[in-house]
Formats: C-alpha cells, sequence, structure tokens
C-alpha cells in the first residue's frame, strides 16, 4: 500500500512534463502525415501490417479473461 502510494505521488509530477511534450509532438505529427497526402504502401510494408495486426489479434482484450 505505501508502494503504491508513492508511486502516485512520484507519477503525477512527473507526467505533466510528458503531456506538455507530447502536444507539440502530436501536432506535429498530424502535420506530417496530412501534408504528404495519399501513401503508398510497397509489399512488404503489406507484410509486416499483416503480421503486427495478427499479433494483436491474438492477444486477449485489457480486462478480459481468457
Amino acid at each position: 500500500m505505501i508502494v503504491s502510494l508513492v508511486y502516485q505521488v512520484a507519477r503525477k509530477p512527473l507526467s505533466a512534463p510528458t503531456v506538455l511534450l507530447r502536444r507539440d509532438t502530436s501536432k506535429d505529427a498530424k502535420l506530417l502525415v496530412l501534408s504528404k497526402g495519399p501513401v503508398r504502401y510497397e509489399p512488404t510494408d503489406r507484410f509486416w501490417f499483416a503480421s503486427g495486426s495478427a499479433r494483436t489479434r491474438s492477444m486477449p482484450a485489457p480486462g478480459r479473461k481468457r
């Protein structure tokens, strides 16, 4: 219980700079994606997307037991 309390108290101040930095980064990422236009994927890209998708489908959903 003490460890949980210490974790919660330490986590809040340390997460504030992360949120502030993430805002600018997410804006930059959005602009970069929108400025490029449509993306043309190579066959190897499609392979990696398919393998990642299959891997996440085999994982249980959060909060659910298999």
